[in-house]
């Protein structure tokens, strides 16, 4: 992800599948987003010629650097969990994030957002070079898309619904992402959806 140009980028994390609050991500020493479009070549047996091309959907290949700092939240975060002692690996199999990065000329000077939705985590590791070394974690995901909002279209926008679904849960709807500049118009939608136990 190229950002150059700016003086000044600052990520955060919002959890989708789940009721969890947002969160910037502390100690973070590298992030890239890089958009593909995946190509299958087809080819069968006894002919040297490929058949077709099969196109899939594009996506967006994101790695994480961060330093180990002694703490779960960004694991929790990344697992749709509001709070815990502990993160297992089937934590992350219905999780997905949003990332969005805020960047301007500097602190006061706010220019753009970039918002990566629907991650979802690839894999992990842990990196440990000498015992006074700082320990590192890396972080794999595969996102949907990447979009620019900028101008005067420069803010992230989302709307969390909520909505009675009977008289013992509480149905919730995440992340309707709306144009700032038309509220009617829906540009990115997520069908994510949690049961939070009633209130009382």
């Amino acid at each position: 992800m190229a950002i150059k140009h700016a003086g000044y980028w600052k990520p955060k994390v919002f959890p989708v599948n789940g009721d969890v609050t947002p969160a910037e991500i502390d100690r973070l020493q590298e992030f890239r987003g890089a958009p593909t479009l995946p190509v299958d070549q087809l080819y069968e047996i006894g002919r040297y010629a490929k058949m077709c091309s099969q196109k899939r959907p594009p996506e967006v290949a994101v790695s994480q650097r961060q330093y180990e700092y002694g703490n779960l939240e960004y694991y929790l975060k990344l697992a749709n969990l509001s709070s815990g002692d502990k993160v297992e690996l089937k934590d992350f199999d219905d999780a997905f994030v949003h990332f969005v990065g805020y960047e301007g000329l500097d602190e006061n000077i706010f220019t753009s957002s970039i918002l990566i939705p629907r991650g979802r985590l690839n894999g992990m590791t842990l990196s440990l070079a000498g015992p006074e070394d700082i320990i590192e974690r890396t972080f794999d995901f595969t996102a949907d898309t990447k979009i620019i909002w900028q101008n005067n279209n420069k803010y992230f926008i989302y709307n969390l619904k909520l909505s009675i679904y009977s008289k013992i849960k509480t149905f919730v709807t995440l992340w309707d992402i709306r144009n700032p500049l038309s509220n009617r118009q829906v540009v990115f939608k997520s069908d994510a959806k949690i049961w939070l136990p009633p209130s009382h």
